[in-house]
């Protein structure tokens, strides 16, 4: 699996570190469950250990944020679509729903790498629930990517799902694979791949 290079550039503010360090001590209670996260409106929080076993067993990106002592913690959101993968996998989870989360919002590219990851096996669990092999996802507006390879604009038109292997199928007839099972490509052809997905198919909605 890729992480992607993270730098650290979610800077926050005496109170949203003093926070995170409230929340880190929080999901290290004594719960009966692979997964404690903090309800935070439509979506929810995975913090420290939580974060880290989420990119262990889906490969989702975390981002990271710095609590009161400046150390790095890991942080991701979960969105309804990645909840509903969590709900149908064999891992059990907490949610942790009275707890005020006033840490500033993370905007960071692993966050939307994450988000269309979420999106993206989502999918992949409706098409393994009605038994199918194959299944095409058309994108609602064709994304548009600047190459290493090749000095030409490639156009996204839709995903292609075989089992676990996701494609990007592009106008020029390519089938880029974008993931096999947990693993993503991340690298200079996959990531703006991924990062024009997150803008266009609407996955922090």
């Amino acid at each position: 699996m890729t992480l992607i290079n993270q730098k650290k550039n979610h800077t926050l503010n005496a109170s949203d570190r003093e926070q995170v360090s409230r929340l880190v001590g929080l999901s290290k209670g004594n719960y009966d469950a692979h997964f404690v996260f903090f309800k935070n409106g439509k979506t929810w929080i995975a913090i420290a250990d939580d974060a880290d076993r989420l990119f262990e067993v889906f490969g989702w990106q975390t981002s990271i944020v710095y609590d009161a002592m400046n150390c790095p913690v890991s942080w991701m959101m979960i969105t309804f679509y990645g909840m509903e993968v969590i709900k149908h996998s064999k891992y059990s989870y907490q949610v942790l729903e009275h707890v005020d989360i006033e840490v500033a919002s993370v905007s960071s590219v692993e966050q939307q790498v994450s988000s269309v990851q979420q999106y993206v096996d989502f999918n992949r669990l409706l098409v393994a629930t009605f038994g199918e092999t194959k299944d095409k996802l058309p994108i609602r507006k064709k994304i548009i990517s600047h190459t290493t390879e090749v000095d030409k604009m490639l156009y996204v038109d839709s995903l292609v799902f075989y089992g676990d292997k996701v494609y990007a199928c592009l106008n020029d007839g390519q089938r880029i694979l974008l993931a096999d099972g947990k693993n993503w490509l991340l690298n200079d052809t996959g990531l703006p791949l991924i990062l024009a997905l997150e803008s266009l198919i609407g996955v922090m909605s």
